[in-house]
């Protein structure tokens, strides 16, 4: 950021204006992003349902913290909803392929 827009910036601030004081909150002084420490712990995959315990139980057990456990939940909630819309398009292709077969039947 020039220097002439920084105080013009800092000039709209001591005045009071909102704009320049969430100017300077967003691009001068941004809260620092979240960061999450990597963790380990046993994670049966063979079903999300399953992965989705598996964290809860480490939670339960101290090996994850709460907010690293959510994360991860969620991260599987979005998984869950990524599986389902590939199953409901498999589901949809077989029925397409039913309906032009009975279409094409000439009995």
């Amino acid at each position: 950021m020039s220097e002439p827009a920084l105080k013009a910036i800092l000039a709209g601030i001591e005045k009071g204006d909102p704009a320049c004081l969430k100017l300077w909150a967003d691009r001068c002084d941004p809260a620092p992003k979240s960061t999450q420490p990597p963790v380990s712990f046993l994670c049966d995959t063979s079903n999300l349902t399953q992965a989705a315990l598996s964290v809860i139980a480490a939670i339960s057990r101290g090996e994850v913290s709460p907010e690293v456990g959510t994360s991860i939940i969620s991260a599987i909630a979005a998984a869950t909803k990524v599986a389902e819309v590939d199953e409901l398009k498999r589901e949809v292709e077989a029925l397409q392929r039913l309906v032009e077969e009975i279409q094409n039947d000439p009995a």
